[in-house]
């Protein structure tokens, strides 16, 4: 039986973003980081490893909205990302969570997420994704954030709705929620926007009192 070409890999110092930003552009994945690794003008730099699966599924899976692409991160891109946080931040994240990003094998939209990609500078200005698997009774919870030099252009409300499409296309999810801050800002905007309700405040044990939006998914 013949086997032909079934991955590509290549080494890039983690320092050269324009060149991790062309070879994503190009369904290069982040699959690895080794620390202080090469030596260049006197002084250390990281170097990232980057492989493409030759008709791997999840190169299809992009959804696409006006402006944006939602690329399903990959177990590697959220440890990479994990590694750069302190001590306090990674404190703050789900012990759950964090024990499945240790085994995860391949990307899982649910658990991991989506980077946010602009389809026209292919630049990467944040991040949304479920906070978790949804719940025996159909409920899921969703979250985004846009890098600050990128708010203000309707690129939340764009992942929002992606999301919900996402959430609402199969049979596991009857209804999604939402917290923001007990106030009317941005993100509280945003979920009026994409049809969620606000149905009351609830205690959040991080932030305090928080505002619980709420969406039901449309009878056929």
């Amino acid at each position: 039986m013949a086997i032909g070409l079934t991955r590509i890999e290549l080494e890039v110092l983690a320092s050269n973003e324009p060149a991790i930003a062309f070879y994503k552009k190009h369904d290069f994945e982040l699959e690895g980081l080794k620390r202080e690794s090469r030596y260049i003008d006197g002084k250390y730099d990281d170097v990232a490893f980057m492989a493409l699966l030759i008709d791997s599924p999840m190169r299809t899976m992009h959804i696409q909205t006006k402006n944006l692409k939602l690329v399903p991160h990959t177990p590697e891109d959220v440890r990479i990302h994990i590694e750069r946080l302190n001590a306090e931040q990674i404190a703050n994240l789900p012990p759950d969570w964090l024990a499945h990003v240790r085994v995860a094998k391949g990307a899982d939209p649910w658990m991991l997420g989506f980077a946010l990609v602009h389809r026209f500078t292919d630049v990467v200005i944040g991040m949304c994704g479920f906070n978790a698997l949804p719940e025996a009774d159909g409920i899921v919870e969703i979250s985004y954030g846009i890098e600050p030099e990128h708010q203000g252009n309707g690129y939340a409300t764009e992942a929002a709705e992606a999301l919900v499409a996402y959430a609402f296309s199969g049979d596991q999810v009857r209804m999604i929620r939402a917290h923001t801050f007990s106030e009317t800002n941005a993100s509280a905007r945003v979920l009026s926007k994409c049809g969620f309700r606000l149905v009351g405040e609830v205690w959040d044990p991080k932030d305090g009192m928080v505002w619980r939006w709420e969406r039901y998914k449309e009878k056929a």
